[in-house]
């Protein structure tokens, strides 16, 4: 056999060998792509990045709006109905609702008669957390409402002033009283609004309850929540505050 007959006979086998590794290959991606990807898909492991049903049980409960969302694993949603499975338990929304509402809006939940402000013989005390706006004096719910006292040389505290302060979430420091101006400097508002803030959110190192069923039982748990804006979040339903505390 001649040079030329073997050089002839290599491209065949080079071409027949190519045709066949691309006809195997070709039938591989079918049985991959087909009936082997429906076996491999039910295997522990194959194809993370596919969309799973959330084992997430995140909630949180926005200020203002007196409304509960849950975490799907992509993105916060509302209740498509008034009962929703979040992890394991099942909550009701109003219910839920009415947990986070009396939790931050409490009057024993803050320490009461704290002075967060005093100058000479006047006193800023915290009253409250509103649950509701003011169409009257312009604050809104979630507004830190303050009033104005004065110290007596008995060492006993007395209200003189007419009006009283709100701090407002968006607004700042409101002042609610029949006067034009009001009996402080900024540079005391700012104190003031500092020291209304820090005893707002002092109910955050404070557990919630909340209600849930579980395992066909209605039961509650507490839990620690984190302040985001005018959101409190509950970071994992399966989480239950140590003794109590957070």
């Amino acid at each position: 056999m001649n040079k030329n007959a073997q050089t002839v006979g290599q491209i065949i086998i080079i071409i027949l060998v190519i045709v066949v590794i691309a006809t195997v290959g070709y039938a591989a991606s079918r049985f991959f792509n087909g009936p082997a990807d429906n076996i491999a898909s039910n295997l522990p492991g194959f194809n993370q990045s596919k969309a799973q049903v959330s084992t997430m049980d995140e909630i949180r409960y926005s200020i203002s709006g007196n409304y509960v969302e849950y975490f799907d694993g992509n993105e916060w949603k509302k209740f498509s109905s008034g009962v929703q499975t979040v992890g394991t338990k099942i909550i009701s929304e109003s219910e839920v609702a009415s947990d986070f509402s009396e939790y931050y809006f409490s009057k024993s939940n803050r320490q009461a008669g704290q002075i967060i402000y005093k100058n000479n013989m006047d006193a800023i005390i915290p009253s409250q957390v509103s649950s509701s706006d003011s169409s009257i004096d312009g604050y809104s719910r979630g507004s830190v409402i303050m009033q104005i006292w004065t110290i007596g040389s008995d060492g006993k505290i007395y209200q003189t002033y007419p009006g009283s302060y709100a701090l407002d979430p968006s607004k700042g420091l409101i002042y609610l009283g029949n006067s034009q101006s009001t009996p402080f400097s900024s540079n005391d508002e700012k104190s003031i609004s500092s020291s209304a803030a820090s005893w707002r959110d002092s109910i955050f190192t404070k557990p919630i309850t909340i209600h849930y069923s579980e395992s066909g039982q209605d039961i509650s748990g507490m839990f620690c929540t984190e302040n985001y804006g005018d959101y409190i979040l509950v970071r994992s339903l399966s989480n239950q505050a140590s003794g109590g505390k957070c």
